[in-house]
C-alpha cells in the first residue's frame, strides 16, 4: 500500500514536470502568438465598458466596438504623432549631441586626473581613442532596441485585431464557458470576473501613474531649463510600465542630454536629484495609493516573475510580468490544493492565510 502511494506521487511529479516543461517550451517558441493574445485580452477588458455603452444605442455590435476604438485611440494616436515629431527633431541633432557628450566626459576625466592624480597617463590616450565608441555604444544599443520594438509594435497591431474579435464574440465565449462548467464549478466564472477586475484596475491605475509622472517630470524639467522637457518627461513617465527600473531608465536620457548641451555642471546634478525625488514619490506614494492592493504580489515574486517572463519574451514579458503573475495568483486561489501557493505569492505577511 505504501509502495503504491510512493509510485503515485512519483507519477504525479513526473506528470506535472512534463506539463511545466512542455508549457515552458510552448511559451518560448510561441511568443509571437501568445503576446498578441495577452495584449488583446487586456485591451478587450479595457474597451468592454465603452463598447457596451455604445451598444445601448447601436444594435450592430461591430459598429459599437469600432466607435470604442475611435474614442479611445484617436487621441492617443495624435499624442503619439506629436511625440514622434520630437523624436525626429532630437534624432536630427543626435550627432552634435554625441560630440558634445564626448567632450563633456573628456573634460570630467581630465579634471579628475588633474586634481586627484589617481589614473595612469596612458589612460588619456585610451580615452581619446575610444571616446567615440563609448558614446556611440549606447546609441547603437538604443537602435537595436528600436529594431526589436518593431516586433513589439507588430504584436500590438495583431492585439488590436484580436481584441476586436474578442469583443465581437464575447457573448459566445461567455456562453461556452457557462455551458461547459457545471454549477459545482461555478467558481470558474467568479475567478474570470476577478481576473477582469484585476486587469482593468491595474492597467487603468498604471495609466494614471504614467499621466501623473509625465506631468511631474515635464514640469520639473521645464523649470530646470532643459530643452525638450515634455518629450523627456513623457518618455520617463511611459517607461514606468517597466516595473522597478523604468523610472531609473527614464532619468538617464535627460541626464545625458543635459551633460551634452549645457556647460553649467549644476543642471545635470539637479536633473538627477529631481528624478531621485520623483522616483521615491512614485514608489512610496503614487503607485501604492493609485494601484494599491489591486495587484497583491510581494516584491520577491514580482522580481522573479520579471526575470521569468523577460527570459521568454524580452521587454514585453517584463512589462506583462506583474499582471500575469497576479492572474496566476487568482487562478491558484480558486483551488484548495494551491491556495497556500497563492498566499505565498501575495504580499500578506501576517503569518495567516487570508
Amino acid at each position: 500500500m505504501m509502495t503504491k502511494r510512493i509510485d503515485r506521487k512519483i507519477q504525479l511529479t513526473a506528470y506535472w514536470t512534463i506539463i511545466l516543461l512542455g508549457a515552458g517550451w510552448i511559451m518560448f517558441k510561441g511568443g509571437f502568438i501568445f503576446l498578441p493574445l495577452i495584449f488583446a485580452f487586456f485591451l478587450a477588458v479595457l474597451l468592454s465598458p465603452v463598447a457596451e455603452f455604445f451598444g445601448k444605442y447601436i444594435k450592430a455590435r461591430w459598429i459599437s466596438i469600432s466607435l470604442a476604438y475611435i474614442v479611445c485611440f484617436v487621441p492617443l494616436i495624435l499624442l503619439f504623432y506629436l511625440f514622434a515629431l520630437q523624436v525626429v527633431d532630437i534624432a536630427f541633432n543626435l550627432p552634435n549631441i554625441g560630440k558634445s557628450l564626448s567632450m563633456e566626459i573628456h573634460d570630467i576625466y581630465m579634471s579628475i586626473r588633474k586634481h586627484f592624480r589617481v589614473l595612469p597617463s596612458n589612460e588619456v590616450t585610451f580615452l581619446k581613442d575610444n571616446m567615440e565608441s563609448l558614446v556611440s555604444g549606447p546609441i547603437a544599443f538604443l537602435g537595436k532596441g528600436i529594431i526589436s520594438s518593431s516586433s513589439t509594435l507588430l504584436s500590438l497591431g495583431l492585439a488590436f485585431v484580436f481584441a476586436f474579435f474578442f469583443l465581437l464574440y464575447d457573448r459566445k465565449i461567455v456562453y461556452a464557458i457557462n455551458t461547459n462548467f457545471s454549477r459545482k464549478e461555478g467558481n470558474f466564472i467568479e475567478t474570470l470576473e476577478k481576473i477582469k477586475y484585476t486587469v482593468k484596475a491595474y492597467v487603468l491605475g498604471l495609466g494614471k501613474v504614467i499621466l501623473i509622472l509625465s506631468v511631474l517630470n515635464s514640469v520639473g524639467l521645464y523649470l530646470i531649463g532643459l530643452e525638450y522637457a515634455v518629450f523627456f518627461g513623457t518618455l520617463a513617465g511611459l517607461l514606468a510600465i517597466i516595473p522597478f527600473i523604468g523610472t531609473t531608465l527614464g532619468a538617464l536620457l535627460p541626464f545625458l542630454y543635459s551633460m551634452a548641451t549645457y556647460e553649467d555642471p549644476w543642471q545635470p546634478a539637479i536633473v538627477v536629484i529631481y528624478y531621485i525625488i520623483i522616483q521615491q514619490l512614485e514608489g512610496n506614494v503614487i503607485t501604492p495609493k493609485i494601484i494599491g492592493d489591486e495587484v497583491d504580489v510581494n516584491p520577491l515574486v514580482a522580481i522573479i516573475s520579471m526575470l521569468f517572463f523577460g527570459a521568454f519574451w524580452g521587454i514585453p514579458g517584463v512589462i506583462l510580468s506583474i499582471p500575469l503573475i497576479s492572474i496566476v495568483k487568482i487562478i491558484l486561489e480558486g483551488f484548495k490544493n494551491t491556495h497556500c501557493i497563492a498566499w505565498l505569492i501575495g504580499s500578506n505577511f501576517n503569518g495567516k492565510e487570508e
